[in-house]
């Protein structure tokens, strides 16, 4: 018996909004593949492990642990751009052997009963990771840990305790009602997860105002092979590497998060809209760093990133007519701003830019967590699109903008593929700022080996102009290598022996 399950991201209802787009990209692409995929893994049945199954009834109620096909495959798989070519090719790994989903009144139970040497427990929230960290090496058996059930909420004073489990549309839809937010908005924010936010260190899109996990979240309560450790609350500490520090960025490797406290703010009472273009991205880099105050959202688009927005968009009457205003300015194959503020206009940019009203700022705001389905269209016609980012001074975003476009196309020349790639700026620091690329690649033959020549072409080049390996989705596996070769052994030594395979 096969089983087909969703490999791709979301419940695929958005794709016709983002069929235009596709086709832009297809047309740049100069694609001529025939492939259609319906987006699942196809897998046959998968053995069970009955000695665990012994174990794990034992510890657990029968509603808290399961040998489905279809949940073993589902937590065992990220929406990395590697992962669902695998699945698309059938050559995936094997998934975990069962997956358990404790609560508050049997965690300490399982984790006491599950002896380290044998075992390894991989805390996975809405499994939406890119990083890889949801694929594993052989070894001890691998048993995935939802955090389904760890949903907690308790209002303290201007912070609140959540859950883990709770995902971001879940929690903030609770603060709502009592008129807070978090302000951490990830374009994952429907799927992922608190206690993922914190595993992965992750910034969300409003950073330029509330900034990211590390600025958000107070404290955690975590658990670990040794059981719970001490709670910290508390606004701030000088303990060195402190509990909030084991988690931040852990990846679920030392230990796992049942709780996270974090700060409140007052949800906006009104947002401000503004875009703009710039005649070129270099320009538009070199004004947006001179400003003095940056609003809650800024996105800085290059070349390539603009055309295909706006071929996409123009299929109205109204939208020609918009297009037909932005090829009089000149600004039609320019580099587009868009910025939303919230409670406050947005700041005035500096000059050599032409306004383009709030229509493309509210489009991009209204697609803000659909945008996913443009991948999965891509996906199931056969090409392979994939983002990698990272960040950099603002003396030297346009440098790395040019050197990793320059790279990118000697790499697909060298591998007789097709490309493009296109790239935005947005979390604005003083310093800098991240910049983002997404690339769209296709090959008949080869794909994998495609896919990993281009991003470690990529990477390399991150590496050589002095970037960050990653700005926000953390390293995971397959960024680990890229790390320096004496910061990964002393990662390793904070990992703990149930949570990590070592």
């Amino acid at each position: 018996m096969v089983s087909q399950i969703p490999a791709l991201y979301g419940s695929g209802k958005l794709e016709s909004r983002y069929m235009f787009k596709a086709h832009s990209i297809e047309k740049l692409l100069m694609f001529n593949g025939n492939g259609e995929w319906d987006g699942s893994f196809r897998v046959r049945e998968l053995s069970k492990n009955e000695k665990l199954r012994k174990l794990l009834s034992s510890i657990l109620p029968p509603d808290q642990y399961s040998f489905s096909d279809e949940d073993r495959i589902s937590y065992s798989f990220g929406k990395s751009s590697i992962e669902i070519l695998a699945a698309r090719l059938g050559k995936t790994t094997e998934p975990v052997e069962a997956v358990v989903s404790p609560d508050y009144g049997t965690i300490e139970k399982l984790i006491k009963e599950l002896d380290p040497k044998k075992y390894q427990l991989i805390p996975v929230g809405g499994a939406s990771n890119v990083t890889g960290d949801l694929s594993y090496s052989k070894g001890k058996v691998k048993i995935a840990l939802s955090t389904k059930n760890f949903k907690r909420v308790d209002f303290r004073e201007n912070y609140v305790i959540l859950g883990s489990g709770h995902t971001g549309l879940e929690a903030e839809n609770i603060l709502h009602e009592y008129g807070f937010t978090i302000g951490n908005f990830p374009e994952s924010f429907e799927y992922s997860t608190i206690g993922g936010w914190v595993a992965t260190k992750a910034i969300g899109q409003e950073s330029n105002q509330y900034g990211g996990m590390e600025n958000i979240i107070i404290g955690v309560k975590m658990i670990g092979s040794e059981g719970f450790f001490r709670e910290e609350y508390v606004p701030r500490n000088s303990e060195g590497m402190d509990l909030k520090a084991l988690a931040l960025g852990g990846e679920g490797k030392t230990g796992l998060i049942t709780d996270v406290a974090l700060k409140l703010h007052k949800t906006p009472t009104r947002r401000f809209f503004n875009s703009y273009f710039f005649r070129n991205y270099e320009e538009g880099i070199k004004q947006i760093s001179k400003m003095k105050f940056y609003p809650s959202v800024l996105r800085l688009s290059d070349e390539i990133e603009t055309s295909i927005s706006l071929d996409a968009e123009f299929n109205t009457p109204l939208k020609k007519l918009y297009e037909g205003y932005l090829k009089i300015t000149g600004a039609r194959n320019g580099s587009m701003l868009i910025m939303i503020n919230n409670n406050l206009p947005p700041p005035e940019i500096p000059r050599k830019v032409i306004n383009a009203g709030k229509y493309p700022a509210k489009q991009w705001i209204e697609g803000r967590y659909s945008r996913p389905a443009l991948g999965n269209i891509l996906w199931k016609k056969g090409m392979i699109p994939d983002t990698l980012e990272t960040s950099t001074t603002w003396s030297n975003l346009y440098n790395v903008h040019r050197a990793v476009r320059q790279r990118f196309t000697d790499q697909i020349e060298e591998e007789q593929a097709k490309g493009i790639i296109m790239s935005h700026i947005s979390h604005i620091y003083s310093s800098g700022a991240c910049i983002y690329f997404t690339f769209v690649i296709w090959r008949e033959e080869e794909q994998m080996k495609l896919l990993e020549s281009v991003r470690d072409a990529i990477m390399r080049e991150f590496i050589e102009n002095g970037c960050a390996v990653s700005h926000h989705h953390g390293p995971g596996r397959y960024l680990e290598r890229y790390l320096d070769e004496k910061i990964t052994p002393i990662r390793k030594r904070i990992y703990d022996p149930l949570f990590s395979e070592d």
